[in-house]
């Protein structure tokens, strides 16, 4: 099984990042310009700290595998609004490479990412994610996998937190979906 690990994203990222975001299974939910002009714009006032939302490329065995970012809702207030949900961190991510999609990798990146943004954090009680609706099929894409066991973000949680929580999102045309999950 992959070492799933984060570090901050670098604009030496950034052609990597527009191979992704150029990737069919990317374009079709993320909808953003994979040129490198455009990249800049987007993800260099993070890397700067310009901007508060925090972006990390997620690595597999300590190779690139997707983006991953997080935020405190608060300082995004329409969002907050739209996704109601107070005293959260919002999460959104990629797994850029398409052979790897569909094996678990982005289940165990949220569970993983989650605890963490709870570090991050302190002062929030939930994580919020807001998956496109065709791609979040219950039982399967956002089944946390327990890994208690094997030492994987158990380890990361407050022993004074009551839990931890991973809330998902879907707004689309057909609807509203929510789940929540106690990790």
């Amino acid at each position: 099984m992959e070492t799933i690990s984060f570090r901050p994203l670098a604009r030496a990222d950034f052609p990597l990042v527009s191979r992704w975001l150029a990737a069919p299974h990317v374009a079709r939910w993320w909808q953003r310009p994979a040129d490198l002009a455009s990249i800049e714009q987007a993800y260099g006032p993070s890397i700067d700290r310009t901007d508060p939302t925090e972006m990390f490329i997620i690595e597999a065995d300590q190779t690139p595998i997707g983006l991953i970012k997080r935020y405190r809702l608060a300082d995004y207030p329409d969002w907050q609004r739209a996704v109601n949900v107070l005293d959260a961190a919002g999460i959104d991510y990629l797994i850029g490479e398409v052979d790897l999609t569909g094996k678990g990798l982005g289940s165990r990146t949220i569970r993983y990412f989650t605890a963490a943004a709870l570090e991050r954090y302190p002062e929030l009680e939930a994580v919020v994610a807001a998956p496109q609706q065709e791609t979040w099929l219950p039982g399967r894409h956002w089944r946390m996998p327990d890994t208690s066991a094997s030492g994987g973000p158990t380890r990361l949680r407050r022993s004074r937190r009551r839990r931890t929580q991973l809330r998902l999102h879907s707004e689309a045309v057909a609807g509203f979906a929510r789940a929540s999950c106690e990790l």
